[in-house]
């Protein structure tokens, strides 16, 4: 039997799973909002690494959407195919929610500045498209508890969360021009 996309997106338990990954997200999103404060300096060092990380991919006016788009639909299909784990999508969503609630907190901490401004715009499109997407990835265990094809809740899930990923880099991308 055949599962079409409308059948995955109109599934309880799928439903429910990536209710519950986006719910995450925002938890530990606001934890970690929390915690920046009593771990300042650790939470700095962290964010850093994990910027100096991403803007080494890029050379100097290379267009990032590519790599965006690249980078954040290996994340997904990595956590797609490993969702039946549950610790693997607990682990990218969470970790996201933490970088999230820090970088808030940061910029927070600055007060209100061009860079700042900047910085939650960048935010926007992640929140609104590429964590619902990499929840919506994350989902595919959903047809192991439903006793449906996993390989077809993964293809088709998957299909999914790239065009949402589509459409956020290509929104990050406008806006990392506007920046420069």
């Amino acid at each position: 039997m055949t599962v079409s996309l409308l059948d995955i997106v109109l599934d309880r338990t799928f439903v429910r799973i990536w209710i519950s990954l986006v719910m995450l997200f925002g938890l530990s999103s606001s934890l970690s909002s929390l915690a920046y404060f009593s771990f300042r300096e650790e939470a700095r060092e962290l964010l850093q690494k994990t910027i100096a990380e991403k803007a080494e991919l890029l050379a100097p006016g290379e267009l990032a959407f590519p790599v965006i788009l690249a980078n954040n639909f290996l994340v997904a299909l990595f956590s797609s195919l490993l969702s039946a784990t549950i610790i693997v999508p607990v682990f990218v969503i969470s970790f996201n929610g933490a970088l999230v609630g820090s970088l808030v907190s940061a910029v927070l901490e600055r007060g209100p500045t061009e860079l700042t401004y900047t910085i939650y715009f960048l935010l926007a499109p992640h929140g609104a498209l590429e964590v619902p997407a990499l929840a919506l990835a994350s989902s595919a265990a959903a047809a192991l508890l439903g006793g449906r094809s996993y390989l077809s809740y993964v293809l088709r899930s998957s299909a999914l969360a790239f065009f949402m990923l589509l459409f956020a880099a290509l929104v990050e991308q406008a806006l990392i021009l506007m920046a420069r």
